[in-house]
């Protein structure tokens, strides 16, 4: 009990354990094409006999910045969870369920940067940071023109920006210049049909003319 959480009782003829056939069934329906969150999931899998695609695993154990905090070694769920979260768990009996909504909260507090790195293929933990910093201060705006539109209308945080903190009835302000700026469509290529920059267009029109 006090590693599974399973009592005797649990077990018996008419209790409330199910045939493993009938879990297997429903545990492989339930996590087809879904992104599988675990701390050490392999083991899961392993033991319900299970595949899953490892590009829609996310475990938690082998997340490299949170084994960057125990220098590079896997951390325990326990010990993850209370240096990531500041939570206690697995105190006493093990609980399951408490264990699975530990590591929902481990990913839910950094799958903005994480889901970002599988799309963007980040590699180093410095690109992470990086990634980690946009997220929190930086304002992307898709260019519009891609979607067929004329003109874009977009905002950037330059790098050089002041930034003013002050103090009124004990709270913090902060104000930030903003700089704000219309940029045009890049121009259409009735022969490629596609937008090119002005070079580019000028680049394909000499080499047309050459090959005439």
């Amino acid at each position: 009990t006090r590693f599974s959480g399973i009592r005797p009782c649990d077990l018996r003829k008419n209790g409330p354990a199910r045939s493993f056939t009938d879990v297997h069934k429903e545990v492989a329906e339930l996590i087809k094409n879904k992104i599988l969150v675990g701390h050490s999931i392999l083991k899961d899998l392993k033991v319900l006999r299970l595949s899953h695609p490892r590009r829609f695993i996310r475990d938690t154990s082998r997340y490299r910045p949170f084994r960057d905090l125990f220098s590079g070694r896997i951390p325990s769920l326990k010990a993850l969870t209370q240096k990531v979260l500041g939570v206690n768990v697995q105190i006493g009996e093990h609980d399951s369920v408490e264990d699975a909504r530990a590591t929902m909260r481990l990913y839910t507090s950094v799958k903005r940067v994480w889901e970002s790195s599988k799309k963007h293929r980040v590699k180093t933990s410095k690109q992470i940071k990086n990634i980690n910093l946009e997220e929190k201060g930086v304002l992307n705006i898709k260019d519009e023109y891609e979607s067929g539109l004329q003109e874009s209308t977009s905002c950037s945080i330059p790098h050089s920006r002041s930034t003013t903190t002050g103090s009124t009835n004990n709270s913090s302000i902060i104000t930030t210049n903003v700089n704000c700026f219309v940029q045009k469509s890049k121009r259409w290529d009735s022969q490629r049909h596609c937008r090119c920059s002005k070079n580019r267009v000028k680049f394909f029109n000499r080499r047309r003319k050459q090959y005439k």
